[in-house]
């Protein structure tokens, strides 16, 4: 489902247009040969999960957030490079965030931040 998604960290509010993903389809999928990075991607689990990402077939870096049920923040990737093979987040997590590393959104956010998504 597409939206447009305010996210607001510090007072700073950003807007962008936001796909959630909760099919297992779709999050197969994600960014692969998607060359639109002006929007932003939340795949959403039924439970914590520790599954590796990968960025193959992604045509730009991508800045990852790992979320906890309690959408706080569990681990962070910045530039994860096109066609890099895998990142393993430290950390369980609910929900994945991922935003091309070009729109500079959520640069001052650190692990223990919470997030309204």
């Amino acid at each position: 489902m597409k939206q447009k998604l305010v996210i607001k960290m510090n007072n700073n509010i950003n807007k962008i247009k936001t796909k959630r993903l909760s099919k297992i389809y779709q999050q197969i999928i994600g960014f692969m040969f998607n060359f639109n990075k002006n929007q932003m991607m939340i795949f959403i689990f039924k439970k914590n999960e520790n599954f590796s990402i990968t960025n193959l077939f992604v045509f730009f870096s991508l800045d990852l957030f790992f979320l906890n049920e309690e959408k706080k923040i569990v681990d962070i990737k910045r530039n994860f490079k096109p066609f890099s093979i895998i990142f393993k987040p430290k950390e369980k997590y609910r929900y994945l965030i991922e935003i091309p590393s070009s729109l500079f959104l959520l640069n001052d956010v650190k692990i223990d931040d919470e997030l309204k998504i």
